[in-house]
């Protein structure tokens, strides 16, 4: 979760997934977000406007583990520095956006 998701609330279709170790945190966040990841999530899929995942479909999810931590430690770092950034540049375009409502008052 980034801060711009602290203030909000997920619906019921919202999956947890607890991992204390940031790094396997940030290496299982990333490959979920790959097309492998995605792809097994997919087929498992169901409802016809709306789809679904059911956290039973999610635990069954395979996904490869290398023995070498710092394989997961530098994907972990380089995801981790991404997060960052999106929630600086975040950060930047409401500071901006607020300049912009105090110098021409709420459009």
């Amino acid at each position: 979760m980034t801060r711009d998701q602290e203030s909000h609330i997920g619906s019921d279709d919202l999956i947890r997934i607890e991992i204390e170790d940031e790094d396997l945190r940030l290496y299982v966040y990333g490959y979920l977000k790959t097309k492998l990841g995605q792809d097994q999530m997919k087929r498992s899929e169901y409802g016809t406007i709306q789809q679904h995942v059911e956290p039973r479909h999610v635990a069954d999810i395979v996904i490869p583990i290398p023995d070498d931590m710092q394989v997961i430690r530098d994907i972990g770092s380089r995801l981790r520095e991404s997060i960052e950034s999106k929630e600086r540049s975040s950060e930047f375009e409401k500071g901006a956006l607020d300049d912009f409502e105090r110098l021409h008052g709420a459009i």
